[in-house]
């Protein structure tokens, strides 16, 4: 199956949006697409946690599975 998304069109959409590198405009989509799912956790999953600061905790846990960051 081929992905819609071809080459061409990631292109399009990198020179169109300003990005200078097809890695910048992927990076800036897989920063969206986390924050959408942070968006969606907070509407549907607030129920699993009895504190606030559980909740943090969640968020902060899952940006970091997310995008890990290599020691300097």
């Amino acid at each position: 199956m081929t992905h819609p998304l071809t080459d061409e069109i990631c292109d399009q959409i990198t020179d169109e949006l300003g990005y200078d590198t097809i890695e910048n405009a992927m990076r800036a989509g897989a920063d969206w697409q986390l924050e959408q799912v942070i968006k969606w956790a907070k509407r549907n999953c607030w129920c699993w946690f009895e504190k606030s600061t559980q909740k943090k905790s969640f968020i902060d846990e899952l940006q970091k599975a997310m995008r890990p960051q290599e020691d300097s």
